[in-house]
């Protein structure tokens, strides 16, 4: 499930929760829960956008421009890995293997 998803995410310029949780079948907060852990996994990077002074603390954080900003994530390295081992994958799985190239020319 979290391979698909990644797919999904990917596979748009950008993608909302509600929309991948349709697509999936799943609820948002069990999305947001996978990208969380893909995140861990280190296929994905949250985007940080703003001040880097965390909310609590700042002296003008109720007028602030980023305080409702979206969360943003962007593939790694090592997801473009994934996604690539993932299609090299399919793309085997519909090659025929050397037996089958043999039976077919015999048949």
């Amino acid at each position: 499930m979290l391979r698909k998803l990644l797919c999904l995410a990917v596979g748009q310029d950008t993608a909302e929760a509600t929309a991948l949780a349709r697509e999936t079948g799943v609820s948002v907060r069990q999305v947001l829960q996978m990208i969380e852990t893909l995140e861990r996994l280190g296929y994905l990077e949250e985007v940080l956008a703003g001040c880097g002074q965390p909310c609590e603390r700042c002296p003008v954080r109720e007028a602030c421009l980023f305080r409702h900003r979206p969360r943003l994530w962007m593939l790694t390295r090592k997801g473009e890995k994934f996604l690539a081992t993932e299609a090299e994958e399919k793309t085997a799985a519909r090659r025929p293997t050397s037996a089958q190239k043999l039976l077919g020319g015999i048949v």
